[in-house]
């Protein structure tokens, strides 16, 4: 850049850098001789075939309801950042390939796949802070009683370390 006669000096190359990365020119690259590099992105990451929307759309509601069904369209909603709408699209189309359960006036979406873990043997799992089974959820309610959520789920939605015994 120097050589160029671009000014590097306070800081200013690093600005440059993250200016580029936003714009998606750059990323990072190998570290070499113990410093960070950088990459063109177009060579480091390679670029996909588009996708349409539709599609798009289709691909992310199964992958989350297949990966953390069952789960409601709200949960879906509030988990993607997707407004209500194109939630409802996303998993109209991705119908075919989940099963649905109705349970409390609510309709759960999960893999046709799914099925309940044998409980024969009490397990106790240890969840670090923002793990999915807790934070994937807009109503939690199917895995915290309102006394354990309000003990672990702040008032700024930081969630607490948690312990998952007998379900």
């Amino acid at each position: 850049m120097e050589r160029n006669k671009i000014d590097t000096g306070n800081y200013r190359a690093w600005h440059l850098f993250y200016k580029a990365e936003l714009d998606g020119i750059i990323c990072s690259g190998i570290i070499k001789n113990g410093k960070p590099t950088f990459a063109l992105l177009d060579e480091r990451v390679p670029s996909n075939n588009k996708i349409k929307r539709e599609e798009a759309l289709t691909l992310l509601a199964k992958k989350y309801f297949i990966s953390h069904g069952p789960a409601t369209l709200q949960d879906f909603s509030w988990w993607s950042g997707l407004n209500l709408t194109n939630s409802k699209l996303a998993l109209e189309v991705a119908k075919n390939d989940l099963v649905s359960k109705i349970i409390d006036d609510q309709t759960y979406w999960s893999s046709n796949s799914f099925s309940l873990p044998n409980h024969e043997m009490e397990v106790a799992y240890l969840l670090p802070t923002f793990d999915e089974f807790i934070i994937s959820y807009k109503d939690r309610t199917a895995t915290l009683t309102s006394e354990k959520n309000d003990k672990t789920i702040s008032s700024n939605g930081i969630s607490q370390p948690v312990i998952i015994a007998g379900g």
